[in-house]
């Protein structure tokens, strides 16, 4: 939910020097190319561009951009280009304009969260709504960093529907394609992101070939770094295997998936039929595990507890868990067992349960976190929390 709309140097016109298009010193540019949806242009030859409410100097100034920026071209008009910023749109001249091949993408998510930095514990910008087209910077993990105003900013690339510019670009010089590790046939994995690029070799760089939805089944055949190379439906191509989790899942009719009893970098200490959630929650956990291992795989495990049931509704022993979003953690030991601690013995390790919490910030939309050792940021302190902490998310 959008409680305020962002604010921005990038609609302060006011804070500008107001230039009309035709006012600014600039070299006439090579002519753009016909229209298409989903390029963008980069201003050039102007510190300052004036974004106008049509396609004319008549129309008034909504906004202004500098130079160097990039924008998604919706439409172009008798020398006039309809791009987009943030979450709004306006026409400036062509002849301050130049193509680029920029990566643009789609927001999927209905109110997607932009952030200063690369994780959920960055100060919140502002939001972009389903459709709105955003240049891709750079990315860091499963976050991306657009172009937002006059600024950079990230976004989770889970709820980005990926492309690149539909107009042709000069071909990069080929570089041989790593040889794949070998990977047994029938090592079959689930798609965990809402919509995950296929592409033709293993990097970015590589054309997408493919989008898969979440919970597609694929056969992983080889592997290159942390690419995997994977067969779905007759068609050989690779993707990140960030967003792959080994076997099949199978979804509830509420659209929950099961965590299963254990993982890379997790266990389950309670019940399987209490291990359901929404996907969001179910695959964020098992990236976190996977992130947890790699860092130290000396650690214990995560161990997880209650979740929700398979369709949700009332669990015992809670008053939430209900819908799919709750999960209960323990804190961590720090000598290296797995069974249970609270925050008042002296196995309990603050440093290690810090860092895990921090894991939950960085790759889950977090709404909550009930725990009750207020020397750990961005807790909430609740009765019974001593022996575990209590994630909550908003999906």
């Amino acid at each position: 939910m959008i409680d305020h709309r962002p604010r921005s140097t990038f609609g302060r016109v006011g804070a500008l020097a107001v230039l009309a298009p035709c006012a600014l010193a600039a070299a006439v540019l090579s002519p753009l190319a016909p229209a298409h949806a989903g390029d963008g242009v980069t201003v050039t030859n102007a510190s300052v561009l004036n974004v106008r409410s049509g396609p004319s100097t008549r129309n008034g100034v909504v906004a202004q951009t500098r130079r160097d920026r990039i924008h998604p071209v919706l439409e172009r008009r008798s020398g006039w280009v309809l791009v987009q910023f943030d979450h709004r749109r306006g026409w400036s001249h062509g002849k301050y304009l130049r193509d680029t091949s920029a990566r643009i993408e789609t927001v999927t998510a209905g109110a997607l969260n932009v952030r200063s930095g690369a994780s959920t514990r960055y100060r919140r910008l502002g939001s972009l709504r389903n459709g709105t087209q955003v240049v891709v910077l750079g990315e860091s993990g499963s976050w991306r960093k657009i172009a937002y105003g006059t600024r950079d900013a990230w976004v989770h690339g889970d709820y980005l529907r990926g492309g690149t510019s539909t107009r042709p670009t000069p071909k990069p010089t080929p570089t041989p394609t790593p040889t794949p590790t070998p990977t047994p046939t029938g090592n079959v994995h689930t798609v965990t992101a809402s919509s995950l690029n296929m592409r033709s070799g293993p990097g970015t760089s590589n054309a997408v070939i493919r989008r898969l939805t979440r919970g597609t089944q694929v056969n992983v055949i080889g592997s290159s770094g942390e690419w995997r190379r994977v067969t779905v439906s007759g068609q050989t191509g690779w993707v990140h295997g960030r967003y792959l989790v080994s076997g099949t899942q199978v979804v509830s009719r509420a659209g929950y998936v099961q965590l299963p009893a254990s993982g890379t970098g997790y266990y389950g200490y309670y019940a399987a039929y209490k291990r359901w959630g929404t996907p969001t929650m179910v695959y964020g956990l098992q990236r976190i595990g996977r992130r947890w291992h790699q860092e130290d795989r000396n650690r214990p495990r995560m161990g997880v507890g209650d979740i929700s049931l398979e369709n949700g509704g009332p669990i015992s022993g809670h008053a939430s868990h209900q819908k799919g979003v709750d999960a209960d953690v323990r804190p961590v030991r720090n000598d290296g067992g797995e069974s249970p601690v609270t925050i008042h013995q002296s196995a309990y390790s603050r440093t290690l349960t810090r860092r895990l919490i921090e894991l939950f910030y960085d790759e889950l939309p977090m709404r909550l976190m009930l725990f009750n050792d207020g020397q750990i940021a961005r807790v909430t302190y609740y009765r019974n929390h001593h022996n575990h902490f209590h994630a909550r998310t908003w999906r």
